[in-house]
């Protein structure tokens, strides 16, 4: 499951709100079989995708923005917990 998963930080310092996010992904990746959105942190996502093919898509078709706020995706290591260095990394984005 995770194999298939990216994680994303929005570059801002303010909080944009989780469900405008999710909205707006929603409807700008247009996934073929969908997509979990799990809000991690403020501005943080996991997202678990139903095929490869949507997730290399996906990071293949960036850079996003979100409200006009760069939104960084990296592959998510399922060896890797919230507090790891992935986390830390993307924090300091």
């Amino acid at each position: 499951m995770y194999n298939l998963g990216l994680v994303g930080k929005i570059l801002v310092d303010k909080v944009i709100n989780k469900n405008v996010v999710k909205a707006i992904l929603l409807k700008a990746w247009n996934t073929a079989k969908g997509v979990q959105i799990v809000d991690l942190s403020d501005n943080i996502y996991l997202f678990k995708f139903a095929t490869e093919e949507d997730r290399k898509r996906l990071i293949e078709l960036g850079p996003w923005n979100i409200e006009g706020f760069p939104f960084i995706l990296k592959q998510w290591d399922q060896k890797l917990q919230r507090s790891s260095a992935l986390y830390l990394d993307l924090a300091k984005i």
